[in-house]
C-alpha cells in the first residue's frame, strides 16, 4: 500500500509540474501570436504576408498541441470538468466556422455552415468547451478532406428535448468499419501512416469524445472508406421557460424572397434558402430558364443572387432596384469592389452565411433610414474618449495590448506591478482595466479586491476588469471571480478576442 500511496503521489507531483510548465509557455506565446497578428494586419506585400501567416499558424498549432496535452493530462487525473454559463448561441459559436474558412478555401474545399435560427437565444452550457469540440472536428474534417470537396457544420435544435445537436460532415477519406470502434482512443488514427501523411497527435477525437459525455451528450461516428464521414453529438441546452429563439422572425413577416437558381449548384444559395424559410418568409425559387427580364415586375419584396451569376444579370438587377426591389448579393470569398455601381438598396453576405448576418440586411431593408442613424450615433457616443487601464508586469505583453487598443482607436495607460495600477486607477479614472493574474508584489487576484473596496467606499459605478491569464485552472478562474473580476480570458489572446470583450462591456469598437 505504502508503494502504491509512493506512486500515486509521484504521479500527482508529475501532473501538476507537466501542468505548471504548459501553463508558463502560454504567456510568451501570447506575444508571439498577437504581435504576429499586429504584423499581418497592415502588411501589404504578399510574399511577406504569406510568411507571417505561416508563423502564425505553426504557432496557433503550438498552442492546440499544447492545450491538447494539458487536457489529457487533465482526463487521466480526473481533473477536466465543465462550467455552465448562460451563453449566446450566435455570439460564442457562430464564429466557429470562419476560423476554418480561410484554409478550407486555400485548400478549394467548400466550407458550409447552417446554424438553426429556432435555436434558444440563451443556452445553459459550456461554450468553451463546445467550441473546443467544433474547432477539433472541423479541422480533421478539412485535413482529411481532398480539394474540391465538401465540408458542413450544423446545429440543430429540438425544442420537445430541449437539445442542440452539432454535427460535421465531409466528404474525405473516410474511415474504415473496422477501425471505427478504436477513432476515440487516444493517439489513434484512421491508419499508421496517416500521421506522417496528414500530421496530427491523434489526440483531438479522444478529448472531444470525453468533452462531450461531460456536456451530456456522446460522440457517435458514421462514416465510409472512401466517402467520407460524419461525426454528431447531442447536449441539452437547460433553456429557461420563456426564452425567445436566438432571430426574431415576428419582423420579417410579410416579406416575398425570390432566389434565384442557376446552373452553378450553390451550396451557400441552398444555406440562404433554409434560413429564408426557417425565417417564416414566402420564399421562390427560379428555374434554369426563367429569366429575371420576366421577374423584375413581380410581386416580391426581395431578390437573393450569388456573385457568379451577376454578370448575366446586371441590367436587370438595376432596373429592379429602380423599382424599389432590394437585393442581397451573396459572395465568393474574394470581395472585390466590382459591381459596386448598383444604386439601391443593396445587400452583401459572406459565402459562410450566418443566419444573424442575413436577418440584419432584410431588417436593415426595412427599418427607416432615421431609425438607424439615431442608431449608429449612439454606439459611437458610447466609445467616444473611452480609455482602458492594462496592468501586466510583462513588457511585451503590455507593448501588445498597447498596440491592440491603438488599433482600435482607443486611449489606453499602462501599469507594470499591481500598485502602480492601483494609484492610476485612482488617478486616471479609466473607463475599464485588462489585468495580469502573475505579478510580483500584489497578484491580480488582490489587486481587483483592493479596487472593488475603493468603489464601495467612495461609491464609484464598478469598473468593469477582465483578466488575462495563463492559467487555464477552473477553481483559479473561481478565486478570480470571487474578487470581482467580470470576465477571464486565457493566454494567448487575439485581436478579435479583445474586440470582442470590449464591445461587450464598453459598447461598439470601429
Amino acid at each position: 500500500i505504502d508503494i502504491c500511496d509512493k506512486l500515486n503521489a509521484k504521479i500527482r507531483r508529475d501532473q501538476e509540474y507537466f501542468a505548471g510548465i504548459i501553463h508558463d509557455i502560454r504567456t510568451p506565446m501570447n506575444g508571439v501570436i498577437g504581435f504576429l497578428e499586429l504584423l499581418q494586419l497592415n502588411e501589404t506585400d504578399p510574399k511577406k504576408k504569406e510568411y507571417i501567416e505561416t508563423a502564425l499558424k505553426s504557432g496557433e498549432s503550438m498552442v492546440a498541441l499544447i492545450g491538447d496535452a494539458l487536457d489529457v493530462s487533465k482526463i487521466s487525473s480526473g481533473k477536466m470538468s465543465i462550467e455552465k454559463v448562460a451563453f449566446s448561441v450566435l455570439d460564442e459559436l457562430s464564429d466557429a466556422a470562419k476560423l476554418f474558412f480561410n484554409s478550407a478555401r486555400k485548400q478549394e474545399i467548400t466550407l458550409n455552415a447552417f446554424y438553426d435560427p429556432d435555436l434558444p437565444q440563451i443556452i445553459h452550457s459550456d461554450f468553451h468547451r463546445i467550441k473546443q469540440i467544433i474547432n477539433n472536428l472541423l479541422n480533421n474534417a478539412i485535413k482529411f478532406t481532398p480539394a474540391k470537396g465538401t465540408v458542413s457544420l450544423e446545429l440543430l435544435y429540438d425544442k420537445e428535448s430541449d437539445a442542440m445537436t452539432i454535427s460535421i460532415e465531409d466528404s474525405g477519406i473516410g474511415i474504415a468499419k473496422e477501425r471505427q470502434k478504436d477513432i476515440f482512443t487516444p493517439y489513434t488514427q484512421e491508419k499508421s501512416s496517416t500521421s506522417r501523411e496528414y500530421g496530427g497527435t491523434g489526440l483531438g477525437l479522444s478529448i472531444s469524445q470525453q468533452l462531450s459525455v461531460l456536456l451530456g451528450g456522446k460522440m457517435e461516428l458514421e462514416s465510409k472508406e472512401g466517402e467520407g464521414s460524419k461525426f454528431y453529438f447531442t447536449i441539452p441546452c437547460n433553456t429557461d421557460k420563456g426564452t425567445p429563439t436566438c432571430i426574431e422572425k415576428e419582423k420579417l413577416e410579410d416579406l416575398s424572397v425570390v432566389m434565384y437558381d442557376s446552373e452553378n449548384n450553390n451550396i451557400t444559395t441552398d444555406t440562404a434558402k433554409r434560413y429564408l424559410e426557417k425565417f417564416a418568409l414566402n420564399v421562390k425559387k427560379t428555374k434554369h430558364n426563367e429569366s429575371l427580364e420576366s421577374m423584375s415586375n413581380g410581386k416580391f419584396d426581395i431578390l437573393v443572387i450569388s456573385k457568379e451569376d451577376i454578370l448575366s444579370q446586371e441590367e436587370n438587377i438595376q432596373e429592379m432596384l429602380d423599382a424599389g426591389k432590394s437585393v442581397i448579393i451573396i459572395e465568393d470569398g474574394h470581395f472585390e469592389d466590382e459591381h459596386n455601381w448598383f444604386i439601391g438598396k443593396i445587400g452583401r453576405v459572406s459565402p459562410l452565411l450566418l443566419p444573424q448576418e442575413l436577418f440584419r440586411i432584410i431588417l436593415e431593408f426595412i427599418t427607416p433610414a432615421q431609425e438607424k442613424a439615431a442608431k449608429v450615433t449612439s454606439q459611437w457616443v458610447r466609445m467616444k474618449g473611452k480609455c482602458i487601464l492594462v496592468i501586466d508586469d510583462d513588457a511585451i505583453n503590455l507593448k501588445f495590448m498597447k498596440e491592440i487598443l491603438k488599433v482600435l482607436s482607443i486611449d489606453s495607460i499602462s501599469a507594470q506591478s499591481g500598485k502602480e495600477g492601483i494609484d492610476k486607477f485612482e488617478s486616471k479614472k479609466p473607463d475599464m482595466i485588462f489585468i495580469d493574474k502573475n505579478m510580483p508584489g500584489m497578484q491580480g487576484d488582490e489587486v481587483i479586491t483592493l479596487i472593488r473596496k475603493m468603489e464601495k467606499k467612495n461609491k464609484l459605478n464598478m469598473i468593469a476588469i477582465v483578466v488575462l491569464t495563463g492559467d487555464a485552472d477552473k477553481k483559479v478562474k473561481e478565486i478570480l471571480l470571487n474578487a470581482g473580476a467580470n470576465d477571464v480570458i486565457n493566454k494567448p489572446i487575439q485581436l478579435q478576442q479583445i474586440k470582442n470583450t470590449i464591445t461587450k462591456y464598453l459598447g461598439s469598437v470601429k
